[in-house]
């Protein structure tokens, strides 16, 4: 277990006493809904279950209110700009298409006062996009994204477009937890609908990177829709469907859970990838050009999350990026000492 002295967005938990309706194993992965109250506990994860920080690219679908901004909300306790490794050019094209408002700039630390958020209460961190409308862009996807430095978890996030400041539109915008169970050698994914409206989620897809010669893990600019896994040591993508339909709907609130068996004996992060609507749909487009065209006007994927956990190593207790003589005396200082919850 970690757990990092400066603010509660750094931290590793063990989560207890949730209910799950139903499980079902396919291709490898479990996906089950929880239907506990958001308030309580998620997921009963033994000890030794770490929370991770993320990369997470996204495409979004530009508005016909022409919005001159974007903003990508991070909310925690004692959260920092300094938390922010970097984020997407937005001047890069993808797909052909580039919004073309450079970097997001974060704001003044403010605190979340929106009653239907569920984050309502914390600080919030806003980093922003701006730059001018882009009628040419309406109905297509842009790319954006952020990647937060390791332990940097914030428990809740939103995607808002904006006009001179000021929120107009609010895109489906999945949150995705990872967290890593040394006892089973297992992700758990979390996905969560933190928006007061249903969204519905499909095109779920993920893949393991072989880190080996010529090969490395990917950095945020390489995790975009068209990303190749052969290029990442990996034979491809491995998809799974929503439990009982090609979408879930995941209710305001709520959240799905995904688990990820691996063979390795290390923990290792995983690229994982998934779309989301605001309304239902009769088949799930599995490839990214078919969730990226489907736009018909007045619906269709409106964001498309690919994201995958930084890696942490096991043994840096003091979280400064590496494992040495100061963890070390950490453990030292504490070996011996009893647990009094056991």
């Amino acid at each position: 277990m970690k757990n990092s002295p400066k603010s509660l967005v750094h931290f590793v938990c063990q989560w207890v006493g949730s209910v799950w309706s139903h499980s079902v194993l396919f291709g490898g992965l479990m996906m089950a809904v929880s239907t506990n109250s958001p308030t309580h506990a998620q997921a009963a994860l033994p000890g030794g279950a770490q929370a991770f920080g993320n990369l997470s690219n996204f495409d979004v679908r530009y508005p016909a209110s022409l919005p001159n901004d974007l903003e990508i909300v991070l909310y925690g306790s004692g959260i920092d700009p300094t938390d922010i490794k970097n984020t997407w050019n937005t001047d890069i094209p993808l797909n052909g298409v580039n919004l073309g408002w450079g970097q997001a700039v974060p704001q003044p630390i403010t605190i979340n006062n929106d009653p239907t958020s569920p984050a309502y209460g914390l600080d919030c961190l806003s980093l922003r996009y701006a730059g001018p409308p882009r009628p040419e862009l309406v109905g297509k996807m842009v790319h954006a994204g952020v990647a937060l430095k390791p332990w940097i978890n914030p428990p809740a996030w939103e995607v808002w477009w904006t006009i001179n400041g000021q929120r107009v539109l609010r895109p489906c915008d999945p949150k995705i937890n990872w967290f890593w169970v040394t006892r089973t050698r297992e992700w758990v994914i979390c996905v969560e609908n933190p928006t007061p409206s249903p969204i519905y989620v499909y095109g779920c897809r993920w893949f393991l990177p072989v880190v080996a010669a010529g090969t490395r893990l990917p950095f945020l600019n390489d995790l975009t829709t068209t990303m190749n896994p052969a290029q990442f040591g990996s034979q491809g993508w491995t998809f799974v469907d929503p439990v009982g339909s090609p979408t879930k709907c995941i209710l305001p609130w709520c959240r799905i859970y995904i688990r990820v068996k691996l063979t390795t004996t290390k923990c290792y992060p995983i690229i994982f990838q998934i779309a989301s609507r605001n309304g239902p749909l009769s088949e799930s487009p599995r490839d990214t050009a078919g969730m990226l065209n489907d736009w018909n006007g007045d619906q269709g994927t409106m964001m498309i999350v690919t994201q995958r956990p930084v890696q942490q190593p096991d043994g840096d207790l003091n979280c400064d990026g590496v494992v040495g003589t100061p963890d070390f005396n950490i453990f030292r200082q504490n070996f011996g000492i009893p647990n009094e919850d056991n």
